[in-house]
Order: C-alpha cells, then sequence, then structure tokens
C-alpha cells in the first residue's frame, strides 16, 4: 500500500509541475531580449538629455530593472543642484515656474500633512509615446553645512520601448495645490518610474 501510494504522489506531483509549465508557457512575458534598451529608447533620452529644463548631468537608458521579472525601469536622466534657502517651498515652485515656462505641465503635487514640507512634484509633457515624458522634482534639506539649503533633485522618465500606453494625468494650476497652499490635500498620480509595462501586452 505505502509504495503504491507513493507512486500515486510522485504521479500527481509529475501532472502538476506540468500543468504548471504549460500554464506558463501559454502566457509568456516579454523576452529578456526585448527589453534591452534599444534604438527607440535611445531616441527618447538623447530628447531629455537636450531639454532645456530638464537638463541632466547624466543619462541612462530605460531598461530591465535588476532581479525582477519583466520590470521596467523607466529612468531616462538625473540632475541634482544645492539651493540656498530655510524653505522647501519656494525652491521647488521656482523649479516647477521654470518647467512650465518651457512647455512642461504640473500634474501633481505632494506635500506633508504635517508640517506642510513638500515632498514631492510632478510634470509631463509630450503628445506621443516618442515625446512622452514624466518629471519628478524633489528637496530634501542639506544638514552638511551649517547655511540652511536644500538638495534639489529633478529625475526623468520616458516610456520604455515595449509600452503601448503612457498615463497622461490632467493639468494642474500650482496655486490650485498644496505647492501654493499647505492646506490643500496632496495630488497625485499612477507611477512611471517602474514596473510593468503600459498598454495592451
Amino acid at each position: 500500500m505505502d509504495g503504491g501510494h507513493a507512486v500515486v504522489t510522485r504521479t500527481l506531483r509529475l501532472l502538476l509541475v506540468t500543468a504548471a509549465a504549460l500554464l506558463l508557457a501559454a502566457c509568456p512575458g516579454p523576452a529578456k531580449q526585448d527589453l534591452k534598451p534599444n534604438a527607440t529608447d535611445r531616441a527618447r533620452v538623447d530628447r531629455i538629455a537636450k531639454d532645456p529644463w530638464a537638463a541632466p548631468t547624466r543619462t541612462m537608458l530605460p531598461r530591465q530593472s535588476y532581479g525582477s521579472n519583466g520590470q521596467l525601469d523607466r529612468q531616462a536622466g538625473e540632475r541634482s543642484t544645492n539651493v540656498a534657502g530655510s524653505d522647501s517651498r519656494p525652491i521647488v515652485a521656482k523649479e516647477v515656474e521654470a518647467a512650465t515656462a518651457d512647455g512642461w505641465e504640473l500634474v501633481a503635487a505632494d506635500c506633508d500633512e504635517d508640517d506642510g514640507h513638500v515632498r514631492s512634484v510632478q510634470l509631463s509633457r509630450g503628445d506621443s509615446l516618442g515625446t512622452f515624458a514624466r518629471a519628478i522634482i524633489t528637496a530634501s534639506p542639506d544638514s552638511s553645512t551649517a547655511e540652511d539649503s536644500y538638495d534639489v533633485t529633478v529625475k526623468v522618465f520616458v516610456p520604455h520601448h515595449v509600452d503601448k500606453g503612457w498615463p497622461q494625468p490632467p493639468a494642474l494650476q500650482p496655486e490650485d495645490t498644496c505647492l501654493a497652499d499647505p492646506a490643500k490635500p496632496s495630488d497625485e498620480v499612477e507611477d512611471v518610474r517602474s514596473g510593468k509595462r503600459f498598454g495592451p501586452s
């Protein structure tokens, strides 16, 4: 009985493993090779590199996230600047003003409910997959000096070449957000930094 039971158990396990393998084969994700940066990604990063406001000091190609299963990292550029000041709000507001003057649109502002600190703002631009971009601005107090200052970081993200869509939140007026009034609630948008592909698979 025990020997027969063991044979049945092994057979059931084999059937379950085979069925799982067949299911996975029937629903394949994008091949790793398909997620490697290509000419489309390079063209989108080149566009960001030439953006007058974003002006990244370093660029990178959107690619598969390390150690992930088909997840994407869409960062295309970054710059950081140390700005003197005791309040992050006017510092970030000045960046937003410069960005909107260059054609970007404010789409999100996230502020701390307790102290009103601006945690981040997001801006968007473009009207097609080839021109879409999202920028995220953050400002962190610089504790390395005795003077009041903030490290302002701008990170820019673009669609990966396998993306078939891109979230396009509506534009906001700065005066209608917590960037201008700490009492106003934060505005949030769909995250484009990393994750699965957008649009139909």
